[in-house]
Parts: C-alpha cells; sequence; structure tokens
C-alpha cells in the first residue's frame, strides 16, 4: 500500500508554473464562482486516486522526474529547438498522459462503464432465459451494480506506452504571450479543440486536431495538423491580440472539471468576467451511443455496431494565428460525405500507417495484460 494515500492527478511541478511564490496558486471554483489561494500540495489529489498499490503511482514519479526539468527549459528558453529528440519525445509523453490521468478523465471512463452496462449488459441479461428459468427478475438486475474500475487504469497505461505515436505527426508551436492578460491553466489543463466541426471527434488521430497546453502566464504549448490549417510561422507564435489569449483561456473553462488556476490575484476580476460571458455554452461532459451499422446474420437474426464516446463540444473559437486551409478541408469534407452516405463504419485519419502501427502495439499490450480489452483511439 502507498504510504502517501494522497494522490496528485496534476503533478506540482506543472502547477508551479502558475505561481507567484512556487507554493500557492489561485483557485477559482467553477461552481461557485468564488476564488482563493491555495497550497499546491493540496490541489489535484484525492486520496489512493490511482488504487492503493503503489505501483502505477511509482512510474508515474518516475516519468515526471524527467518530465519538469525539460517544461522548465521550454519555459526559460521559450524556444522549441533548444530541446533534443528525446525531450521532445518526454514532452509528447507529458501531453498524453496529463490528458489521460485527470479527475475528467477518470469520470469519463466511469461513465463510459455505466452507459455499456445500462444500455447493453443489463438488457442482454433481462432477455436472457437462463436467467429467468433459475428466477432471476428484472428488478434484481437493474439493482445490480456492475463497474470496471481498471478501464481507466488500463486506457492511461496504453496510452503511456502506445500513444505518443498517434500524436507524432502534429507540428509543434510555441505561443508567446505579449499581451497584459495572462493565460490561465485547470485541473484538465490539456485541451483537444477541432475547428473541423462535421467530424465530431477530437480523437488523438482525428484530422484538424489542435492540442493546447498552457505551460505558464506567458506561454502555451501547441499542437497543430498543418495538412488542415496555415500558420505562418515555423514554431513560435507571438500573441499581442487580447482575442486570442481569451480564446485559449475559454479552452480552460470549457475543459475544466472543477477549477481553473491562476498566477496573478489582479487576474480575479477578468477570471470571473470571463466565465459570465460563456457560462451559457458549457455543459458537463456526456457520454453517447450510436449505432453505426446493423448486420444481418445467416440465422436471421441481427447483431449491432455501437459506438461510445463522449460528446463533442458545443462552441466555437476563433484565433488569428490559426488559418484554415480551405482547399485541403474541401477534399475532407468531399470524402466524409462520400463515405457517410454508405452503410460502411468509418473513421478519417490522419495517417491510416500510424494508427495501424498503433493498434498493433495496443493488441500487443493487450495480450501482456492477458486481459480481453481493446484500446481504440477513437
Amino acid at each position: 500500500m502507498s504510504e502517501n494515500k494522497k494522490q496528485h492527478y496534476v503533478p506540482r511541478h506543472y502547477l508551479k508554473g502558475f505561481s507567484h511564490d512556487g507554493k500557492s496558486l489561485n483557485r477559482y471554483d467553477l461552481e461557485s464562482k468564488e476564488s482563493s489561494q491555495k497550497g499546491i500540495e493540496n490541489l489535484c489529489q484525492e486520496s489512493y486516486f490511482y488504487g492503493k498499490e503503489p505501483e502505477l503511482e511509482n512510474v508515474l514519479k518516475e516519468i515526471e522526474t524527467k518530465q519538469a526539468p525539460i517544461l522548465r527549459k521550454l519555459i526559460d528558453t521559450q524556444n522549441l529547438k533548444t530541446l533534443n529528440a528525446d525531450e521532445f519525445g518526454f514532452l509528447l509523453l507529458f501531453i498524453l498522459l496529463q490528458y489521460t490521468r485527470t479527475k475528467c478523465a477518470k469520470m469519463i471512463a466511469n461513465k463510459f462503464t455505466e452507459k455499456w452496462v445500462s444500455e447493453f449488459i443489463k438488457p442482454i441479461m433481462k432477455s436472457s432465459n437462463e436467467l429467468k428459468g433459475k428466477g432471476v427478475t428484472e428488478e434484481s438486475i437493474d439493482s445490480v451494480e456492475i463497474t470496471y474500475p481498471e478501464l481507466y487504469r488500463d486506457h492511461m497505461l496504453t496510452t503511456l506506452l502506445t500513444g505518443r505515436e498517434l500524436i507524432s505527426d502534429l507540428r509543434p508551436f510555441l505561443i508567446i504571450n505579449k499581451t497584459n492578460k495572462d493565460f490561465i491553466s485547470s485541473d484538465a489543463p490539456i485541451v483537444l479543440h477541432n475547428s473541423i466541426k462535421y467530424l465530431h471527434t477530437y480523437a488523438f488521430p482525428t484530422p484538424g486536431l489542435q492540442i493546447f497546453c498552457p505551460l505558464n502566464k506567458n506561454t502555451t504549448f501547441l499542437l497543430v495538423d498543418t495538412n488542415l490549417y496555415n500558420l505562418n510561422t515555423d514554431s513560435t507564435i507571438y500573441l499581442d491580440d487580447d482575442s486570442d489569449v481569451d480564446s485559449i483561456n475559454k479552452l480552460q473553462f470549457y475543459h475544466g472539471h472543477h477549477h481553473v488556476f491562476f498566477s496573478d490575484k489582479k487576474t480575479e476580476n477578468y477570471i470571473r468576467d470571463l466565465h459570465l460571458e460563456i457560462e451559457e455554452l458549457i455543459k458537463k461532459r456526456e457520454v453517447m451511443t450510436r449505432t453505426v451499422q446493423t448486420i444481418r446474420n445467416n440465422d436471421r437474426t441481427s447483431s449491432e455496431i455501437v459506438e461510445i464516446y463522449p460528446s463533442g463540444s458545443n462552441y466555437r473559437l476563433n484565433f488569428t494565428f490559426i488559418k484554415l486551409n480551405h482547399t485541403n478541408n474541401r477534399r475532407l469534407k468531399s470524402k466524409y460525405k462520400k463515405l457517410s452516405r454508405t452503410s460502411k463504419v468509418f473513421h478519417l485519419f490522419r495517417n491510416d500507417e500510424i494508427v495501424e502501427r498503433h493498434n498493433i502495439e495496443s493488441r500487443k499490450i493487450s495480450e501482456l495484460y492477458k486481459r480481453e480489452f481493446t484500446i481504440t483511439p477513437y
């Protein structure tokens, strides 16, 4: 059992980037709309968040010791070109790991299980003649709680071990804030955004993906699908437009779970005003189901292929530094419409070869676990 039962789902070394003294942080509560100052040690942590066995937490701590100086170096130099290949690899690993280790990610994994049990497992149990013959009633089936707590851990570990390749084709940029407004963060700081709304997904291999990661009040790391967006720079974006800072900060509100964090107490009124501006657009994340194909079997029965996925965002943001590549978007949209007219299941990826390599590695991990589960990137 872990000696320290309090386990952080956002690492302390990351939170320090938004602290004015390295010890405490200003916190805005998304529900109460009140702000307070709290010690970093007591933020984004929960008892036995990764379980009572210490192995996973120990692995995360080892990774964090390698990632912390890389983030610090990037903040200090404000230059992506100062990172070597290994350091950049650990930076991508930080993005993947931090995206999958938050309380929000754990909640979504639990909702996946709840949705699957309520809409598929229990209806199958209720229609079972064998269970009916044993006197099992529908009421008793409804009263049974079926959980899969390992889903969150398995997804996080698989992403950690195999996911880096899925975002390796995205182009990295560093955004330097030159305005009088500060970047903020949240308890779910890695944001996947996509301006290609008809795809209805924000998965790692999706065309049009943008990944935002604020590093401190002046710096944000960005990964972009440059096949669908044009940026007039090779690696560094200097922001002097307040609206861009507002848009990046809004992402933290949209995706935060309970709190957003900010460096300067003077920013409090700006935080509250920004929240009020977009409050009506923010909705709780839901887990959706969609039947993508119905298959007629030889015995005259039918089978369904069903997707379970988190609901997409309900907002649009415009950035002055990212412009849509209309030519490539028209090609993608035409392909999407053509595939949509068929009855076959389809997924559009930026790079099919990368996804196939990822799936092969995921299957190897599944075999290593000796479990029958599949982690897919969509």
